[in-house]
């Protein structure tokens, strides 16, 4: 078995572990029209995943919402994890 060189995770304490684990990661986070929409429109966070919350920096890449689709998370996992924006 291999180990794996860029990793997937949703936002939450998994990111932080892989984070531990020096293992580069991109978080994707998709939800119901109206959960989204309401994320949006009331909260003042810029990001989603806790490192990057943290830190108040994109550290960690992240796919959120209508960017959280199959071509967009390819390019990201394809870059490592590095951060690009999208």
């Amino acid at each position: 078995m291999q180990a794996s060189t860029v990793g997937l995770c949703t936002s939450g304490t998994a990111v932080l572990q892989m984070q531990l684990a020096r293992l580069p990661c991109v978080v994707a986070y998709r939800a119901n029209i109206v959960t989204e929409w309401l994320i949006q429109y009331t909260t003042q966070l810029e990001y989603m995943s806790l490192p990057n919350i943290l830190l108040n920096s994109p550290v960690i890449p992240e796919a959120l919402f209508s960017k959280c689709r199959p071509s967009c998370l390819a390019e990201m996992l394809r870059y490592g994890g590095i951060y690009r924006s999208l």
